[in-house]
């Protein structure tokens, strides 16, 4: 996990860690669950897919497909190993001058401070029954 500032246009430094991954650019996506998901374009690909299963011949599949692509933007790093979020999204996510991002193996999250102490509350009350409820699976 890590601490960032963003600046006054809206760029935030991509941990040195990560620059090399995101080095060809990325996606950025609104979630569901009130943060920003930075993918590898690669990456958002199989997400992608995974996602646009539903026909797009029915309602269901369109309205995936307009919720993914039209929340989604590419990104790239600047000189400074920087991406520029845009305003929508940040606002979207109440990003304003700092974030907290994480990784989550096949994206990085960025959330606001605020809205990850309360995420990070109910994940860490759940951890422990998660853990117990996936490691009883397959016992009698």
């Amino acid at each position: 996990m890590f601490d960032h500032s963003l600046d006054n246009r809206g760029r935030m430094a991509v941990p040195a860690r990560y620059r090399d991954v995101f080095a060809g650019g990325g996606v950025i996506t609104q979630s569901a669950d009130g943060c920003l998901e930075l993918y590898t374009a690669a990456e958002f690909d199989r997400t992608a897919e995974d996602l646009t299963r539903e026909p797009a011949n029915r309602q269901r599949g369109r309205r995936l497909r307009r919720a993914l692509y039209g929340h989604s933007t590419e990104v790239e790093l600047d000189g400074q190993g920087r991406i520029l979020i845009p305003a929508r999204f940040r606002d979207q996510a109440g990003i304003t001058g700092q974030a907290v991002l994480l990784g989550r193996r096949e994206c990085l999250e960025i959330w606001s401070p605020e809205v990850w102490e309360s995420e990070s509350t109910v994940v860490e009350s759940e951890f422990r029954a998660n853990l117990e409820a996936s490691s009883g699976e397959g016992t009698a």
